[in-house]
């Protein structure tokens, strides 16, 4: 189920930019001169020295590192969730093949590796 948590990590995620950078790591590149801004609340505190922000898109639920596998492991479930909620809100549609219906429900998995294998076994 798609929670703040959830979206934070989303919009953590987006925020990144080709090279890994994110909101944070722009944040402190142009504000090297203020306060920093930490990932989360546990590392501000060991700094309690310095003056630091924490992340508006902080989170401990939701890992985002794609180097690290833990991105993969939740995105899968919130795209299933989010196309779950764009199918509820579509009209219903009649006559829709069973393969069809089949091949949405393993899109909405998010496992490439099973499309392609639907693709390959069904086209």
């Amino acid at each position: 189920m798609i929670n703040g948590d959830m979206i934070k990590a989303m919009r953590c995620v987006a925020s990144q930019d080709e090279a890994g950078n994110c909101y944070m790591d722009r944040y402190n590149l142009l504000h090297k001169d203020e306060a920093q801004m930490c990932c989360n609340e546990q590392v501000a505190k060991l700094y309690a020295e310095n003056e630091k922000i924490v992340c508006p898109y902080s989170q401990a639920a939701y890992g985002v590192c794609a180097a690290s596998g833990d991105l993969c492991a939740w995105l899968g479930e919130a795209a299933y969730e989010l196309e779950k909620i764009l199918l509820e809100r579509m009209p219903p549609r009649q006559n829709i093949e069973p393969q069809e219906r089949t091949r949405a429900a393993v899109r909405a998995t998010g496992n490439k590796w099973a499309m392609e294998n639907f693709n390959a076994t069904h086209d």
